[in-house]
């Protein structure tokens, strides 16, 4: 993965966890097209990450990553260093 996709990917994370955000505010505060944030939405999804969407067609990251077993394993606060330490 290239840096100009991480640093978006990373973007994308932050810009999601606020609010629930439409495919075209999300493509255009990225730069890239719509395809491309739904490939982005492929790849969170390959690394556990849920995105929801709502009924009017908006996105949000579910804060956390679910497990194999459907458990979500949250991300913040002092537990996000013990679960980041466990990743290698």
């Amino acid at each position: 993965m290239n840096q100009h996709k991480m640093y978006r990917c990373i973007r994308l994370m932050e810009l999601l966890q606020d609010k629930y955000r439409c495919i075209h505010t999300i493509a255009r505060y990225l730069g890239v097209s719509h395809r491309t944030v739904y490939r982005y939405f492929e790849l969170f999804k390959q690394l556990g990450y849920s995105i929801d969407k709502d009924t009017n067609n908006k996105y949000q990251l579910r804060h956390g990553r679910r497990s194999e077993n459907g458990t979500v394993h949250l991300c913040s606060g002092s537990n996000s260093n013990d679960y980041r330490n466990n990743i290698q």
